[in-house]
């Protein structure tokens, strides 16, 4: 079993506030123990060996593809690891270490929903355990394809997770570019000993983006 990992050495507010500044959001609260004691989902987001990709998931919602990390959430008293190990394995069929995660805070009506992401490196390889009833395909992402995701006129009826997922591609993208700039793998930018994590802070979204997901069109 994976061990525990740090979850917050360092707070930084994500710049993604959905209309809500910095300055306004009191996170003081958020510690360790707080987010083992709260958080409501967890998973893994893989990422290629050279930290250039991502794999993502795709959901199907009647027509359509909703992609994201590999995640669901928490089950009884479950630490985070727990949960994000278990998702991993029923969704992908696999087991990976998992490096300290990023914590993904949405602030819904001043109440924080807590999803905890663990990254960790995959081999590009064949996936015999999908589709099944979860995940219906597979696909690794460079930042173009996320983009892509991204800049829809609402991004999040393209990604299971919604906000949630969008301030963690983001996230990604921010810490590649400057892994990039430094000559450095992505996974020691998003996790070296001096990496500040992100809690990004979501504009609650009171319904789920899914029921309006006939807007979309699909991506493929």
């Amino acid at each position: 079993m994976q061990e525990k990992l740090p979850l917050l050495r360092q707070k930084r507010i994500s710049t993604n506030s959905w209309g809500l500044d910095s300055e306004e959001v009191d996170v003081s609260f958020i510690t360790d123990e707080y987010i083992r004691r709260h958080f409501s989902s967890a998973g893994v987001l893989p990422l290629s060996e050279d930290g250039q990709e991502i794999l993502l998931g795709a959901h199907q919602v009647e027509d359509y593809l909703l992609w994201g990390p590999f995640a669901g959430r928490r089950e009884g008293g479950e630490e985070p690891e727990v949960t994000a190990e278990r998702e991993l394995f029923e969704e992908l069929g696999v087991n990976a270490k998992l490096f300290p995660p990023t914590v993904l805070v949405n602030m819904v009506s001043g109440t924080p929903k807590i999803g905890v992401i663990y990254p960790t490196l995959l081999e590009k390889q064949e996936f015999p355990h999908v589709p099944n009833r979860e995940i219906k395909e597979v696909k690794w992402f460079g930042w173009g394809k996320v983009a892509e995701l991204q800049d829809m006129s609402d991004a999040c009826y393209f990604l299971w997770g919604d906000i949630y997922t969008w301030i963690l591609l983001d996230y990604w993208h921010d810490m590649r570019q400057d892994a990039e700039r430094e000559g450095v793998h992505t996974i020691t930018k998003m996790h070296g000993v001096q990496t500040q994590l992100e809690i990004g802070i979501g504009f609650g979204f009171s319904e789920t983006p899914y029921k309006q997901v006939k807007k979309a069109a699909p991506i493929r």
